[in-house]
């Protein structure tokens, strides 16, 4: 075999290596562990907390800055999808939370319920720059059929970080709102927040 040969071929297999393991890095994570840590953030997300199950996490990009972890809470009559997710903040907290809610506002017939700037939505993040909003997502609108939903949103930037924690979820029941907060103040933030 020609040198130049030999050389295409490690050149080519080397390509091929990098990009299986590119997009091998991003993508649904199978079989996560129980927890799942955030690797470079050190948040812990276990298997089941207070009446939610962990469905899924999802990697976005190849360091595993990225994540994104769905929980389910069956309990009630319409089941109540929450997701969490922690990234690198880009910019400041309001472009993270507008950014999140944009997407909402283009479901046909969204409707602001009302937003709260620096609130204190979750206890586990007392005296952090929090957001939160409500929206009505009318019946159909995410494209399959479901009722009138309410969909909120939560963002939270922590100081002295460069961590964004989001929460989105999207439930039927107004009763299902209060067992959010607790969702989000049961995981263990130490780590994120600096507080070891």
């Amino acid at each position: 075999m020609s040198k130049m040969l030999r050389f295409v071929l490690v050149f080519l297999a080397s390509c091929c290596g990098v990009v299986a393991t590119a997009a091998m890095a991003q993508g649904e994570i199978a079989n996560a562990p129980d927890p799942f840590v955030h690797s470079r953030a050190g948040v812990e997300f276990p298997l089941a907390l207070d009446g939610f199950t962990r469905q899924r996490v999802y990697q976005f990009d190849d360091r595993g800055e990225d994540i994104s972890i769905g929980y389910r809470e069956s309990g009630f009559p319409t089941p109540i999808t929450v997701t969490i997710y922690v990234y690198p903040r880009s910019g400041s907290c309001s472009d993270s939370f507008a950014s999140t809610v944009e997407p909402i506002m283009e479901y046909k017939g969204a409707k602001d319920l009302g937003a709260d700037i620096d609130t204190q939505w979750s206890k586990a993040f007392a005296g952090q720059e929090q957001y939160f909003a409500r929206f009505l997502v009318p019946a159909g609108s995410y494209g399959h059929d479901h009722p009138d939903l309410t969909s909120v949103a939560w963002v939270a930037c922590p100081r002295n970080t460069s961590w964004v924690v989001k929460l989105r979820a999207s439930y039927e029941n107004e009763a299902a709102e209060p067992i959010l907060r607790p969702l989000v103040d049961q995981i263990d933030w130490s780590m994120l927040l600096g507080r070891q």
